[in-house]
């Protein structure tokens, strides 16, 4: 989830919001131990340049998956910017997770939510 807000003036988005993974594992992966990640962080990036990337916080530990959460610092978009926010993670297995939380276009007085161009499995990629 991406809560928080957007202003607009003087041509520029600004963007003051929170990123939240909760993160919940099928029974085959979590089997007799609890599933883990490590190295969870959020990435911002503006027309495909990486801005920030900042670990994110467990706040919650459940046997099956965790609650992580992040403040970013504000950022801004201009006019036809386009903007990518993801969490990236890693669990003890090794396996990789990509996770789309954002993906939208600044406009002249507006900012457009799109879905996201991942082939795969939409929101979610795992290496």
């Amino acid at each position: 989830m991406f809560p928080g807000s957007v202003s607009y003036g003087n041509g520029v988005h600004r963007f003051n919001r929170t990123v939240e993974l909760q993160v919940s594992a099928p029974d085959w992966m979590v089997r007799d131990s609890a599933f883990v990640l490590k190295n969870v962080n959020a990435v911002v990036e503006i027309d495909g340049k990486t801005i920030m990337t900042v670990p994110m916080e467990e706040r919650e530990r459940y046997h099956y998956g965790a609650y992580y959460e992040v403040q970013l610092d504000e950022f801004k978009l201009r006019e036809g910017e386009k903007l990518k926010v993801y969490c990236t993670a890693e669990d003890d297995s090794g396996r990789k997770y990509t996770c789309v939380v954002e993906q939208g276009e600044a406009l002249k007085n507006d900012y457009i939510s799109e879905e996201p161009a991942w082939d795969s499995n939409g929101w979610l990629m795992i290496e």
